[in-house]
């Protein structure tokens, strides 16, 4: 495939005209690696409020809200772009404002756990 010269704005690198675009190093293999982290995040967020004898039980909608919700906060705090994910997958179980709020304590306290245990800082005592 062969694109103009002036190929700035994508996510694409070009020589010449005459000879083929090379994707931008990293550009695809990055945002799968943020896909990934992502939702390994939301996938421990789910075990560490809703498993166990600790759990937090509610609806799918609350499950999904507040896992998506951490895996957001974690995202943002390491610096890894998730665009409108996160948004979207709470959109698509029903999650909205109201049960945001109601869970904000669960999904603050489960994102810091997290993130001290990414960048080994140590959590508050009120933890």
């Amino acid at each position: 495939m062969k694109f103009p010269h002036d190929a700035s704005t994508t996510n694409s690198a070009t020589a010449p005209p005459t000879k083929a675009v090379n994707e931008r190093p990293n550009s695809e293999h990055k945002r799968r690696e943020t896909c990934s982290a992502v939702i390994l995040v939301h996938e421990l967020a789910h075990e560490l409020l809703h498993q166990g004898e600790a759990a937090v039980r509610g609806s799918k909608t609350v499950r999904e809200t507040e896992a998506e919700a951490v895996a957001f906060v974690v995202s943002q705090a390491i610096g890894l772009d998730t665009n409108t994910a996160s948004s979207d997958y709470i959109h698509l179980y029903a999650g909205d404002k109201d049960t945001l709020v109601r869970s904000l304590d669960h999904i603050q306290q489960t994102a810091s756990k997290i993130l001290a245990g990414i960048t080994d800082e140590p959590q508050s005592s009120d933890d």
